[in-house]
């Protein structure tokens, strides 16, 4: 019914709903997949327009590249004929208030910064209607993973605080229904608060990026809490990290996907997506019809398509942030990210064919995430990706219990020129270097390459007749760990 009404008076029937998370479970339940996309389209178009006439910056953009915003009146002349924006050519040349609807900041609820992968962090505004709507979206993602509603749960903020867009957005989940205490990256501190307040909840959730994540995981005694459970954001996991993390707690392990750009509530894992995604890993005709792809396991997630229109651009997937409560609205934003989306239906229909059954789920579109479009490494002209590397490790035990998960895998050369793809990986603090353990890393890492990634094994075969060693594999301990890094890992160079 909500794509048929107009836009404004669907926004405040939703928010109204929004208000009883059971009251807009069966709402979403109940509206088929080809209305709610149509709603998404509809509201697309009613969010160009809308920047179009109440955003400064965007207002000079359309300009600049001769577009007319009273031209474009349907959704297909949105597709075709509204340029794309992106950091670099609309955000970074704007001022934060130009950015904003009517040019103005003085209303912002919150001002947050991304972390990034450009080096060069940005200020985003939020307004109060913004943060609150999206308080209600997290409790209802909440509920749907973690029961959150009947449940008392504590939830334990693992993400770096301060102005860092990751930490400040997980205190959103905090309400009425749950607790939520953020020690921030204090691995002590976070043990202390599993070890003294964990009795007191029959829940626990530990929010936080998979590296240090994991270290937490790895530090606390296996069966330590009855009912614990993760939630990571900022990079792609695998399903051997997933197995590993999850033996440990003995919980669920999801992950969901989000940018400082445009947030990080309403795309994420679900058991739908991880049943999906699981038998994708040994499906290969399975994984190449859902990611497109042979060599690689991207992540998938589902969305809500009111709150973001995603598409595929020349350049990588586009955003248009819909919600009429968003301060600094993003119109087919290019984020970076390789990847596409599946429609419910087609999704539904291409597991049919292959005899698979998976629970219905939250009707939503299905979002697969390829990395970003800087992420691979090309290697005697196969495609070599991280979670080739990271796989590998993951699925031997002795090596994932002493790596904190930060590597780099680039191609270097040797004396004579020959290709040499080089992985540099991050011990844990006390674990020492050795040859031995140089050539356990880099025997795992030949097979995870040789079994993960079908090109590989192909050249393979031609690698294996050089004389010279074509995989160099260093450990490093966690001091003289060579890259600088932030928050995020970032796995090539």
């Amino acid at each position: 019914m909500l794509h048929l009404l107009p836009v404004p008076w669907g926004e405040r029937l939703s928010r109204r709903a929004m208000r009883r998370p059971h009251v807009a479970l069966r709402m979403v339940r109940s509206t088929t997949p080809g209305s709610l996309e149509a709603l998404g389209r509809k509201k697309a178009l009613y969010a160009f327009h809308r920047a179009a006439r109440r955003v400064p910056a965007y207002r000079d953009y359309l300009s600049a590249r001769g577009v007319v915003a009273g031209h474009v009146r349907t959704y297909q002349q949105f597709v075709q004929q509204v340029p794309e924006t992106d950091k670099h050519h609309y955000v970074q040349p704007a001022t934060l208030p130009q950015l904003c609807l009517d040019g103005s900041v003085a209303q912002a609820d919150m001002l947050v910064r991304s972390s990034g992968f450009s080096g060069h962090p940005v200020i985003w505004a939020r307004s109060h209607e913004e943060e609150t709507f999206a308080r209600r979206m997290s409790t209802l993602g909440s509920e749907l993973l973690f029961s959150i509603l009947e449940v008392p749960t504590l939830i334990i903020n693992c993400f770096a605080l301060g102005s860092w867009v990751s930490g400040v957005d997980v205190l959103k989940i905090a309400d009425e229904r749950c607790t939520i205490i953020s020690p921030g990256i204090n691995q002590e501190e976070i043990l202390e608060l599993v070890a003294t307040l964990g009795p007191h909840y029959p829940q626990l959730v530990l929010v936080g990026s998979p590296p240090f994540v994991k270290d937490v995981v790895d530090a606390l005694p296996i069966g330590g809490h009855p009912d614990l459970h993760v939630v990571v954001g900022g990079e792609p996991i695998t399903e051997e990290w997933r197995d590993h993390v999850s033996a440990r707690t003995g919980g669920k392990v999801y992950s969901f996907f989000g940018a400082s750009d445009i947030g990080v509530m309403g795309i994420n894992e679900n058991e739908q997506t991880l049943a999906i995604r699981r038998a994708c890993r040994k499906d290969m005709a399975l994984r190449e019809a859902v990611f497109q792809a042979r060599d690689t396991l991207p992540m998938l997630f589902q969305y809500d398509p009111a709150r973001y229109h995603i598409t595929k651009g020349p350049d990588g997937l586009l955003f248009t942030t819909l919600g009429l409560d968003v301060m600094l609205p993003l119109i087919k934003y290019c984020l970076d990210d390789l990847g596409h989306v599946i429609p419910y239906s087609d999704m539904r229909e291409l597991l049919s064919r292959r005899g698979l059954q998976v629970s219905r789920g939250i009707p939503f579109p299905f979002l697969v995430m390829a990395g970003r479009k800087s992420g691979t490494v090309s290697f005697y002209g196969s495609l070599i990706y991280p979670d080739n590397v990271s796989s590998a490790i993951e699925a031997r035990v002795a090596l994932a219990r002493v790596v904190t998960g930060r590597f780099k895998l680039y191609v270097t050369h040797d004396a004579h020129q020959n290709e040499v793809l080089a992985v540099d990986i991050q011990l844990k603090p006390k674990v020492a270097t050795s040859k031995a353990l140089d050539g356990q890393f880099s025997k795992a890492i030949e097979q995870g390459l040789r079994d993960g990634n079908p090109d590989f094994a192909v050249d393979y075969e031609c690698l294996k007749q050089r004389r010279a060693p074509f995989l160099r594999v260093r450990v490093f301990t966690a001091g003289r760990y060579p890259y600088k890094e932030g928050i995020k890992a970032r796995h090539t160079i």
